[in-house]
């Protein structure tokens, strides 16, 4: 047995549990390839979006790679990001959507709570003659920025909006 052969893909394999993230200035055009919302081993609950990018303008992050998104559900923005991205997934653009729109913003806190796993936000949907509630699939574009928090901590803005 050649163990040198048998290991050679292991320095590019991503690590279970652990996303890769995109820290930089950039614009793409991703196809998402899972939702899942996960226990954090420090405590709490993360939403997780991975995606495969289409088009890029960052060599850092190419064509053809993956890349992931996973904001903590406790942090005071995460729920109004996650609704942008389901709103763009759906081919509504998160900026023209406002408070009046009481049904879009109905529609995309079903469609997340059924695409992380909600039974009864899946009932809902089927009731409604919803049959097919994943993400999967959809495409989007999306604009990264890094800034800083309050506390003059590193974060990337994620900005979603339709394909």
């Amino acid at each position: 047995m050649d163990i040198d052969q048998l290991f050679k893909g292991m320095k590019e394999a991503p690590m279970f549990g652990r996303g890769n993230y995109m820290n930089d200035e950039g614009v793409y055009l991703v196809e998402l390839t899972n939702v899942f919302v996960k226990p954090r081993w420090k405590g709490g609950n993360i939403f997780v979006a991975e995606f495969r990018i289409l088009e890029s303008n960052n060599d850092a992050h190419k064509a053809g790679s993956s890349r992931s998104w996973a904001p903590k559900l406790e942090l005071p923005n995460t729920f109004g990001d996650i609704k942008a991205l389901v709103l763009a997934a759906i081919g509504t653009d998160p900026k023209s959507v406002t408070e009046a729109d009481k049904a879009l913003h109905e529609q995309a806190t079903l469609l997340a709570r059924a695409v992380c796993g909600s039974e009864s936000a899946k009932a809902e949907l089927k009731a409604a003659g919803v049959d097919d509630f994943s993400l999967v699939g959809c495409r989007v574009r999306l604009e990264t920025m890094p800034t800083k928090t309050k506390e003059n901590k590193p974060f990337t803005r994620y900005t979603w909006s339709p394909a």
